[in-house]
């Protein structure tokens, strides 16, 4: 079968979040016999065509122009599309979806619109009634990242939205990094781990006061902060005023491989966001073997075993941030049950899972037709 797949992003190997997730499935369904086509917008210093792994990408040149640059690239989409022949066609994000909706209807194949969180999340009333709205009403299928999106979602379907998250690739860590890691975690408390850009969605503000709550029980404790963002300096200052600098480690971005290492020995990892679409690094902790506490505003969360692989508390929250946290570290039974638990449900997650749920969705689709 031939699938097109119309996306914002088909980025490089080291690149990461959902552009990354898009590739990931796209390499995973050509291994499985696919024939995929992806197109995207062009970038600076890329070729117009490529094959990547066995993915053929055609990457759109598109005036700079509001408007004016959306209708050339729906022209040169419904060009390629009918070069192309696709069996099924599926938009990453709403306005891709969108796109993928006037291909489907205009060579009478079905069309999935797969909304992955921040296309509507950010996106306005106008934009919601304009773009939003018809790409997932008229859409064969919608999918959505997450349960949360999937019920966000809903009013604007016609039919029912199935919940379809991105899926984690388990990577080899060298043990010169391992090693680096660890020494990074020569502490002389428990390591907490955040990772993430550092803005408000993510909900930092919050962390830090839950930190100095648990810093009256562990005077060494550390929490390592991996990323970096507009609200950096915020934070450090927030640090010091809560007396807790000297328990801080702001890394900036470290390599994919090292925070996976991170992952693998810290005690635990904290993803404390106020709106998170889904949150690979929930999966991504899990799958090392890290306990996990994260809020009901972040997607993954629905990853996360209640008591078993981890907690769900509100976002939001400090106090519940800190209570969670203090179970899993003041129970060393607990902590080394919840790894084994951890591993058991990231493995959920591994793309040779995930890809089957979409092949079950696609096979729906074609049959119905």
């Amino acid at each position: 079968m031939r699938l097109l797949l119309i996306v914002n992003e088909f980025p490089p190997q080291q690149l990461r979040g959902t552009a990354m997730a898009t590739a990931s499935l796209a390499q995973a369904l050509s291994q499985r016999g696919w024939e995929v086509h992806v197109i995207v917008a062009r970038s600076d210093g890329t070729p117009p065509e490529e094959t990547v792994g066995k993915v053929r990408v055609h990457r759109l040149r598109v005036w700079p122009l509001p408007y004016a640059g959306t209708v050339q690239r729906l022209l040169q989409i419904l060009l390629l599309a009918k070069k192309i022949r696709p069996d099924l066609v599926q938009g990453q994000a709403a306005s891709c979806g969108l796109f993928a909706v006037i291909v489907g209807r205009l060579l009478s194949v079905p069309s999935i619109t797969y909304i992955q969180g921040m296309d509507f999340h950010e996106a306005g009333p106008l934009r919601r009634r304009l773009e939003v709205g018809p790409a997932i009403r008229h859409a064969t299928r919608t999918l959505a990242v997450s349960d949360l999106f999937a019920t966000a979602i809903r009013s604007y379907a016609t039919g029912p939205v199935q919940s379809l998250p991105h899926g984690y690739q388990p990577e080899q860590i060298l043990p010169e990094v391992e090693e680096a890691a660890r020494l990074m975690l020569r502490t002389t408390g428990p390591n907490l781990l955040f990772v993430g850009h550092l803005e408000p969605d993510k909900g930092e503000t919050y962390l830090l006061p839950a930190v100095a709550m648990l810093a009256k029980d562990w005077p060494g404790l550390t929490l390592h902060m991996v990323g970096d963002g507009p609200l950096r300096a915020e934070l450090e200052t927030l640090a010091s005023r809560l007396g807790i600098a000297s328990l801080m480690k702001f890394h900036g971005w470290l390599p994919h491989a090292t925070v996976l290492a991170l992952m693998r020995h810290v005690d635990l990892f904290v993803l404390s966001s106020v709106m998170e679409p889904f949150g690979i690094v929930v999966v991504e902790a899990l799958n090392e073997g890290c306990p996990v506490v994260a809020t009901t505003a972040c997607g993954s969360a629905m990853a996360v075993e209640q008591g078993r692989s981890g907690f769900v508390v509100p976002p939001a929250d400090s106090h519940a941030l800190a209570e969670a946290m203090r179970t899993i570290l003041g129970d060393p039974v607990l902590k080394e049950a919840m790894r084994q638990g951890a591993k058991k449900a990231g493995a959920q997650y591994r793309w040779d899972r995930i890809v089957e749920r979409f092949e079950r969705v696609y096979r729906e689709v074609l049959e119905t037709r």
